[in-house]
């Protein structure tokens, strides 16, 4: 799958019941245990011959209030990373929406008596021209996947060029060696690349359009920069420390305090257990529900395929920019799963 990728399931398979046996992307491998262990504690005071007291009634009504203020802090919390979730996904979709646009325009707008044979049909295009294109709006989309998937502490050093993997998403096929030499340090590879694209469209002449309808290909960018900055602004802004430090403080004071309060409140052994089970599970539910989903650019099973993603569009502007170099019937052609290039020495 890749770095990433989100979950598929089907909600209709057994009546429903097939989502509960599905392993991959549960949560259930992080709470269970930590709800078995409270269980396993007020077994075990339960055999230690404390317990049951009367006494611990006084103490419900506490515990009901600390209660009441875990599961809202955890809910809300839930729901802001689930909004950091979604809106990551839209910007994503802009993007792709975006350099989409871009190769429609720079295909239908560039023209040039440039005779191509593609399907039986003659088409007049200016080949060089959208290959060039083509080739440099996948670099872009590269080098900006390869950026939002680095951790949030290192998002802003400078000084990781050293360590930059050019090979990632082949992207050392499509560029040549002195366009990889300036992007190992460059400060910004997406600026860079961006700057590419305005040097080559702004000096080329086979813009067969007027300049005000011309803007419109910088606008595209300026949209595409835009979402990307946007993407950015979620891997470094994450959730506030002070609503995951008291959600998390809450939660231990609450798992390590409850089973002491269910093995004296409840008369059985089987009660005092399943009562201490069943709260700690649904609590650390919740809670593993939003760390999964605050970081929706890493690289576990419920995070965004950005992998995919980018093939995705890699395959679209291929498509528009270059059909005679695309297979649209071989289901594993170049863009599938990532594009595949030959660059000229």
């Amino acid at each position: 799958m890749g770095r990433g990728g989100l979950v598929s399931y089907d909600s209709d398979k057994w009546a429903g019941f097939a989502i509960l046996l599905q392993g991959r992307g549960s949560v259930y491998s992080v709470c269970v245990s930590n709800a078995i262990v409270a269980s396993l504690v007020a077994l075990i005071i339960r055999l230690a011959g404390y317990g049951p007291e009367s006494q611990a009634k006084q103490l419900t009504f506490a515990y009901g209030i600390v209660g009441f203020a875990l599961g809202f802090s955890l809910v809300i919390r839930a729901g802001v990373s689930y909004e950091r979730f979604w809106e990551a996904r839209d910007h994503l979709s802009t993007i792709q929406a975006r350099v989409t646009n871009m190769a429609m325009f720079a295909r239908g707008m560039c023209k040039r008596p440039d005779t191509v044979e593609l399907y039986g049909s003659t088409l007049e295009v200016d080949r060089a021209f959208q290959e060039e294109m083509s080739r440099m709006f996948q670099i872009l989309i590269k080098v900006m996947i390869q950026r939002m998937q680095v951790d949030s502490a290192t998002l802003w050093d400078l000084d990781d060029n050293e360590e930059w993997d050019h090979n990632t998403f082949d992207l050392g096929v499509l560029c040549t060696d002195e366009e990889l030499q300036v992007l190992r340090g460059a400060a910004d590879r997406p600026s860079t690349v961006m700057s590419w694209i305005l040097d080559f469209a702004c000096a080329t002449t086979a813009w067969n359009i007027p300049p005000p309808v011309k803007s419109m290909f910088t606008g595209y960018l300026q949209d595409v920069m835009h979402a990307y900055m946007e993407c950015l602004k979620i891997i470094d802004t994450t959730v506030p420390f002070p609503m995951l430090h008291i959600g998390m403080s809450i939660l231990n004071i609450f798992y390590i305090s409850w089973p002491f309060l269910m093995a004296q409140l409840c008369k059985t052994v089987w009660w005092a257990m399943l009562m201490a089970f069943v709260p700690i599970l649904a609590f650390f539910a919740v809670n593993a529900i939003a760390l999964e989903l605050q970081d929706p650019y890493g690289d576990d099973d419920n995070d965004l395929p950005l992998c995919e993603l980018h093939a995705c569009i890699c395959r679209d502007v291929r498509i528009v920019l270059e059909p005679w170099n695309f297979d649209f019937t071989d289901e594993n052609a170049p863009g599938v799963n990532g594009p595949v290039a030959e660059v000229e020495d």
